[in-house]
């Protein structure tokens, strides 16, 4: 109708007489329409190269070069150069010099609503922005697309590339902008930008979902499918609180009976399958907790922050009381949050581990968020006991790094490994003294003091994203945790590592540290690691460069990790890691991910998506739609499973329909700033008849806590949707 069109309709063309053709049959499951393949062309349109010859991309004065560059490397030719950012997920352009043979491997900051163009670029455009680049207009041009603002540099003779910003709709600009000469230096890219879902039933898909209310900084996944966020009261900066698109109210049924958010909401509750959220009204500020879910699906969790504001900011958390050294616990039933005792010491950013016996370790954390003390302590908070017991913790102490240390339950012993900075020890579940520690040595008579094999750092400004591996009953239940990237000091401008280290907590002492043959496409830190059914992890969020913090709109990271990286630990060696599909959202600091149980990946969080802190908090959620879910294999379909409680050693009975090939069991995720809580899965022994499955229960809580998982019948690689079943002790 003039220039608005229909939806379309498909409709098929062909040579007479059409010959019958049978649909490839694509799985379809809530909140995700079946989607046709993608047919990629004879030659790829995406490996065809512009040059610019004798020019160079200079940052301004007193910018860093840093955050344009995300390596660099020596090679005798521009061939070569071009060969190195083929290969490189994340490279967007190159720059190579002939005099000095330096290639540079260069990429567009992905901030939120840029995109990037350069003059000779056919079809698509980057994501983000070339910040700190020669502006031709000193203001901005108003065009009404990112076409249009290619169309301008076109006809423009200085214009070698475009920002498009579609922050504002109605004031959308445009930058047009230029490179330095420079005689020795060529500027190479893509002639065609290859776009987002290239490829899905390759490398699996990514589409914004829904909303998640604030930005979700703490994700914990409900035994409904829900999953319960948690973010932080932002500073007043007089106006409206941008991190929370949830209003201030007034709640009648709080706590405290005058519950009254000048600031909006902190905590929400995310239904993945609708998009829709809804506010989950608390009293205290519990912005950087920790928690996981207890034996009947509640979700315990543990400090939070105070209700200062540093010094010329109005205070934030108006309307809350500190949550310091709260516990708390959420019944997703009710959707009604429940204060316990309170701890003996002030906990922000500590991390929260559940007990065989129903107690709770809570590790760690920093004194306050103003402080930035490290709380060098752990307390265990035993259910029916008044008083929390406290206890010293030797690795904080050693360390000095006690925010979000890294812990997880030895399966077999159900004591407690903690991880921090880059050494660890493991501490007794029931008296929480510590019980064995690594070894360090020092070359220099105690001057300095170095681990035995852990190189880098890996927890508080370094995070890399870790996973206990997939454990296995016919492997007897060994655990052997993995930690993938992190950082080596305290440059912002560091670039992240690459590497995987390893380590089989359930070897007695002294425990040793390994390195995987294999090492991630490129360095990542403050990443998020998640296990998928089939045993294979995901590993996405975070950046290449920089390290932990910063503040709203100006982070300490640089280099958008934005492509999912996929490791298979039964791979054999050159062959572990491969990349799949990316996002165009930068969620660096404050990024959760979420495994829900229709086997996608949720991706959510970030308050420094751009460099405006007005507009820097992410609410958008994404899912990641694995290619195992795309690419026509029948998914099975569990008719039946046990609503009673399976007791531990007892063998149950699973009915579907479809073709199985494995089971697993997956415990469900809590987790925040790149720390895990409670994810871990098995592969259990089973046994097949038609239409169903025997399969023989985890011998004890150390493998898997009392309570709620998810069960997955696996056709390959490919999951069924996932069935709620509870654990016990008989």
């Amino acid at each position: 109708n003039g220039d608005t069109p229909s939806e379309a309709k498909w409709i098929r063309l062909g040579d007479r007489p059409v010959p019958s053709i049978s649909p490839t049959r694509r799985p379809s499951f809530s909140g995700i329409p079946a989607i046709s393949p993608t047919r990629a062309p004879t030659v790829d349109m995406y490996e065809e190269w512009v040059k610019l010859v004798g020019y160079n991309f200079n940052p301004l004065p007193g910018s860093s070069p840093s955050k344009s560059t995300v390596a660099n490397y020596s090679t005798p030719t521009i061939n070569g150069c071009q060969t190195i950012c083929r290969a490189d997920p994340g490279c967007d352009f190159y720059t190579f010099n002939s005099i000095t043979k330096q290639c540079d491997i260069k990429f567009t900051d992905k901030t939120a609503n840029m995109s990037t163009i350069f003059k000779g670029q056919t079809s698509g455009h980057l994501f983000g922005e070339l910040r700190f680049a020669n502006v031709i207009n000193a203001n901005a041009i108003v065009t009404a697309s990112a076409a249009d603002c290619s169309s301008q540099c076109d006809t423009t003779a200085n214009c070698q590339f475009v920002i498009y910003d579609s922050t504002i709709p109605t004031a959308v600009q445009c930058w047009m902008k230029f490179f330095d000469q420079d005689p020795a230096t060529t500027i190479g890219f893509r002639q065609n930008v290859r776009p987002m879902n290239y490829n899905p039933e390759k490398l699996g898909r990514v589409d914004v979902i829904g909303n998640s209310g604030i930005v979700c900084i703490f994700a914990t996944l409900l035994p409904d499918g829900r999953v319960l966020c948690g973010a932080r009261p932002e500073y007043f900066r007089g106006g409206r609180n941008f991190d929370n698109i949830m209003e201030p109210f007034a709640d009648p049924d709080a706590l405290n009976g005058m519950h009254d958010v000048h600031f909006g909401e902190i905590a929400s509750i995310f239904d993945p399958i609708t998009g829709i959220h809804k506010p989950s009204p608390v009293d205290d500020n519990l912005f950087c907790h920790g928690a996981i879910l207890a034996e009947d699906g509640t979700v315990f969790a543990a400090g939070g922050d105070d209700d200062n504001a540093p010094a010329g900011y109005q205070n934030p958390a108006a309307g809350l009381v500190t949550g310091l050294n709260k516990q708390r616990t959420f019944d997703f039933r009710t959707e009604k949050w429940t204060y316990g005792q309170t701890m003996r010491a002030s906990r922000w950013y500590p991390t929260v581990q559940r007990l065989v016996n129903g107690s709770f370790m809570i590790i760690g954390g920093l004194t306050s968020g103003t402080s930035f003390l490290s709380e060098k302590t752990l307390e265990i908070y035993n259910p029916g006991v008044p008083v929390n017991t406290l206890l010293f913790s030797d690795v904080l102490d050693f360390t000095g790094t006690a925010g979000y240390p890294k812990a997880t339950m030895i399966p077999g012993s159900g004591d407690i490994y903690i991880f921090a900075y880059n050494t660890f020890n493991v501490v007794s579940k029931t008296t929480g003294l510590q019980t064995e520690r690594e070894q360090w040595y020092s070359p220099d008579n105690g001057v300095t003091w170095l681990p035995r094999l852990m190189e880098g750092r890996r927890s508080g400004n370094y995070i890399g994203g870790n996973c206990l591996l997939p454990l296995h009953a016919s492997r007897g239940y060994v655990g052997e945790v993995a930690f993938f990237g992190g950082g080596n000091n305290v440059n912002t401008n560091q670039t992240a590592r690459n590497d995987v280290a390893r380590m089989v907590i359930t070897d007695p002492a002294p425990k040793q540290w390994t390195y995987d043959t294999d090492r991630m496409p490129y360095g990542r830190i403050v990443s998020d690691c998640t296990l998928q059914p089939n045993g294979k992890i995901l590993i996405t969020n975070g950046a290449r460069l920089g390290l932990t913090g910063g503040v709203v709109g100006a982070p300490n990271m640089a280099a958008a990790a934005n492509d999912i990286f996929l490791y298979d630990p039964e791979a054999a060696p050159g062959t572990k890691f491969s990349v799949l599909a990316n996002s165009d959202i930068r969620r660096y600091y404050h990024s959760t991910t979420m495994l829900i149980p229709d086997g996608r990946t949720l991706l959510m969080g970030t308050d420094e998506t751009n460099f405006n802190p007005a507009t820097s908090y992410e609410h958008r959620v994404e899912a990641f739609t694995p290619p195992w879910l795309l690419n026509g294999t029948p998914r099975p379909v569990i008719t039946r499973a046990p609503e009673a409680v399976i007791f531990y050693g007892d063998e149950f009975v699973v009915t579907f329909t479809g073709t199985v090939t494995g089971v697993s069991i997956m415990t469900p995720g809590a987790g925040s700033h790149g720390t895990e809580m409670t994810q871990r899965m098995v592969f259990p022994t089973f046994t097949q008849t038609a239409g169903q499955v025997r399969i023989l229960a985890p011998p004890d809580a150390t493998i898997l806590l009392q309570g709620y998982h998810m069960l997955f019948l696996l056709n390959g690689d490919t999951p069924s949707e996932a069935k709620w079943i509870r654990l016990g002790d008989r």
